[in-house]
């Protein structure tokens, strides 16, 4: 049985996913209905749930205020002595209900430095227990920053990009005849990647299963998805040097690592603004951001575990920076092991913008591999793969978060796609 139960009506359903989410994070179990399974009866399953919580969340809004079924699961928590309101719209409470103290997390984005958030958090805690082994709960978008200062590069220096200008180079036989191919820029005839020194792997078309099942409820439910059309994507993200020889500035916070580490403090606004410039010099709509199917496809790189290159967590050392080696900076891109495909850095360094809207679960979601875009262009994108400052659960393949356009954090970049109908 689930620490939380959160009571609300079905109207606020993304609201209720969006606290379900950020609580997870934190280290607790959350309930609510959608986690109700095929074939269990509604109401049975509501009850079970709801009497044995250690905690009961009500969410109270212009919606829930009217329902009998919200009433009643909060008179059941007020009985059990769980109830922890909070009010998400500026409404007048059941007369039952006014005189209990109530967290205010009207206009809540998902901010866990909130002060109605900290006030249910601390509610919660005191029902439950603190949260899971102290862990800091996460906001909506990002994994929470540590603190921030600038420190010696004292790492060795790795491979940087190469720009191979001969014949394509080959990564290992993936399936059948399938090998995803290094194409190189002089041989595609491709003047932006020569000028920006951009590496990309070609690659092939297929299906898999999206998502995870032991992952925050924005992770599931795993789902089957088809890449219809095989495609080009960088082989690591776009560095510093490439983003000043095509936008002619450094916008990163961490300048310092040089040319060779990944650009950062780039919204995705202005990711878009880069993509633009690149397609200009080429005469072509070939650049883009990768879908994020077609994103967690290339990470996966054909294997259906936590991570590219098994469930082991504590080989992650050797493919990712992240929380435990980072030094709380982040490293020249292709200095730790590729995926199977050649990819590298898909887990760690940096978080990563697609071109898709932010959604708090896949429900609804398109299976053909293309972008998921049916919110207002204001609306968050999606961002993923962990990053310098991201712990091992975050840097699996399916973690995402949603980010909005126009925001720029140190931990966070892109890498670009290509399409192969308009590419080489």
């Amino acid at each position: 049985m689930a620490d939380i139960f959160i009571s609300y009506s079905n109207e606020d359903r993304e609201r209720a996913g969006r606290l379900a989410s950020v609580l997870e994070s934190c280290g607790w179990s959350v309930w609510w209905d959608r986690k109700i399974i095929a074939g269990q009866a509604f109401d049975e399953a509501i009850e079970r749930e709801l009497e044995a919580a250690k905690c009961v969340i009500v969410l109270w809004s212009q919606d829930s205020i009217g329902s009998e079924w919200v009433k009643t699961e909060a008179a059941v928590a007020a009985e059990r002595g769980v109830l922890v309101p909070a009010l998400i719209d500026r409404v007048k409470l059941p007369l039952e209900f006014r005189r209990r103290q109530t967290a205010d997390l009207v206009g809540w984005d998902g901010n866990t430095g909130h002060e109605g958030f900290e006030a249910l958090r601390g509610g919660v805690a005191a029902k439950v227990a603190p949260s899971k082994n102290g862990a800091p709960c996460l906001p909506v978008g990002r994994q929470a920053p540590g603190p921030r200062r600038k420190l010696p590069w004292a790492w060795a220096a790795g491979a940087a990009i190469a720009v191979a200008l001969g014949a394509a180079l080959y990564w290992g036989l993936i399936a059948a005849d399938r090998k995803p191919t290094v194409i190189d820029a002089k041989s595609a005839g491709d003047l932006a990647d020569l000028v920006a020194g951009m590496e990309f792997v070609l690659i092939p078309a297929g299906s898999f299963t999206m998502g995870s099942t032991i992952g925050r409820e924005s992770e599931k439910p795993p789902h089957q998805v088809n890449i219809p059309q095989s495609l080009y994507l960088q082989t690591t993200e776009v560095s510093q040097g490439q983003w000043k020889r095509v936008m002619g500035d450094n916008p990163s916070s961490f300048a310092e690592c040089g040319d060779d580490c990944p650009v950062e403090n780039v919204s995705w606004d202005d990711v878009k603004d880069f993509i633009k410039k690149l397609n200009v010099m080429e005469s072509s709509d070939k650049y883009r951001l990768p879908t994020e199917a077609e994103w967690e496809y290339a990470c996966r790189a054909e294997k259906t575990t936590e991570f590219s290159f098994g469930n082991d967590g504590s080989k992650l050392d050797e493919y990712a920076w992240y929380e435990v080696n980072s030094e709380e900076a982040t490293h020249k891109v292709a200095t730790k092991k590729p995926n199977p495909w050649g990819m590298y850095d898909m887990h760690g360094n940096i978080w990563e913008w697609v071109e898709d809207d932010w959604h708090y679960w896949y429900d609804g979601s398109p299976v053909g591999g293309q972008a998921w875009v049916d919110k207002p262009r204001g609306s968050q994108r999606v961002i993923r793969g962990g990053s310098w400052e991201s712990n091992a659960y975050d840097c699996r393949s399916a973690p995402r978060f949603g980010e909005k356009p126009g925001n720029r954090s140190f931990s966070l970049g892109f890498r670009l796609a290509k399409s192969v109908a308009l590419g080489p």
